[in-house]
């Protein structure tokens, strides 16, 4: 009679916490270009170039909507450029060269002037910016917003988070705009724009993100849950999770069924609007000796529906710009 012979497949992915004698045996201790799908263990797809390379690094490309069509749009540090299907290039439309740099992230989000969508990015060192399209350039913002590290669309208002107004540096607060104006910034009786600091411990915001009807605010020590409220004060901040946070803005990403992943002190970091929890803990060990504490916040991640996966890229060694990726399976 025939013995079945049972080859143990790696369906949760790396684990270095221990000698490999130790490890889950659905674990592995090394692997690279590989990927596991019901069962099969696969080679990673590859890539392609799109248009000629940027000048320096793609610190954001982003995706956004205006009357009915697409654009997407890559940022660098001194750059804005713009993809054109016609002459398969990317367009500049930066104008003034940008003053940004490579440790400070970009932070991106789509909002509305006169019903028409744009796009808003900072660097934190220049102006806010927005592109309409039919300016042609990248402009400032209208209304004279302050420099911020962190910009969120929620309902109708256009958030920014750690604030520098005129060189003084608010690094809890969160300000907003006036309902659907996201270019009335001063405060007043007659408008909504107004603004919160969230300082329940002394650590800085490190980012904005959303999840259902929140907004989430969030530090490396915490995350609040933030909401519209029916009175002058426009939006309250609850500090519900005090253990966990994330450390890089662009690693924090929603995965399907409603939580946010992204990268903590500790960690991989899943918060479900109620409460945080480390993921992945078998590769905590490898993302702390592999990763530059100095520049952690250059971290981003991205979500990969079709392999159920999360992938967040971390600069290791010397680097600043993120050069090692981990691929994370949610299910």
């Amino acid at each position: 009679m025939k013995r079945k012979r049972f080859i143990p497949i790696p369906i949760q992915g790396l684990d270095t916490s221990g000698p490999s004698t130790l490890i889950d045996s659905r674990s592995t201790p090394n692997c690279s270009d590989v990927r596991v799908s019901y069962t099969h263990i696969k080679k990673i797809e590859g890539d392609r170039q799109i248009g000629s390379a940027i000048s320096g690094v793609v610190q954001k490309i982003v995706e956004f909507d205006r009357e009915s069509s697409k654009y997407l749009v890559r940022i660098s540090p001194t750059t804005f450029e713009v993809w054109t299907d016609g002459s398969q290039a990317w367009a500049d439309k930066t104008g003034t060269a940008l003053q940004g740099k490579y440790i400070q992230p970009v932070s991106a989000a789509q909002s509305v002037i006169s019903g028409k969508g744009i796009l808003v990015f900072t660097n934190y060192f220049d102006s806010i910016k927005k592109y309409t399209v039919s300016a042609g350039d990248i402009e400032a913002l209208g209304g004279s917003p302050p420099r911020c590290k962190f910009v969120f669309p929620y309902k109708g208002y256009l958030t920014l988070g750690y604030i520098n107004d005129s060189g003084v540096v608010y690094p809890y607060r969160i300000q907003w705009p006036d309902t659907d104006d996201p270019e009335t910034w001063t405060e007043s009786d007659t408008v909504n724009a107004g603004h919160d600091d969230l300082d329940d411990n002394t650590d800085p915001l490190a980012g904005i993100n959303g999840l259902g009807d929140l907004i989430i605010p969030f530090k490396s020590s915490g995350i609040y849950n933030g909401y519209l409220t029916d009175d002058t004060s426009i939006f309250k901040f609850d500090f519900v999770e005090r253990r966990l946070g994330w450390l890089a803005n662009n690693s924090v990403k929603q995965l399907p069924g409603g939580k946010l992943i992204g990268l903590g002190n500790t960690g991989l970091v899943e918060y479900n609007g109620i409460s945080a929890q480390l993921v992945a803990t078998g590769i905590m060990d490898d993302i702390r000796w592999n990763i530059n504490p100095q520049y952690a916040q250059c971290a981003f991640g991205e979500v990969v529906e079709e392999l159920n996966e999360y992938w967040l890229w971390v600069p290791t060694g010397s680097n600043i710009y993120p050069d090692l990726v981990y691929r994370y399976n949610y299910l």
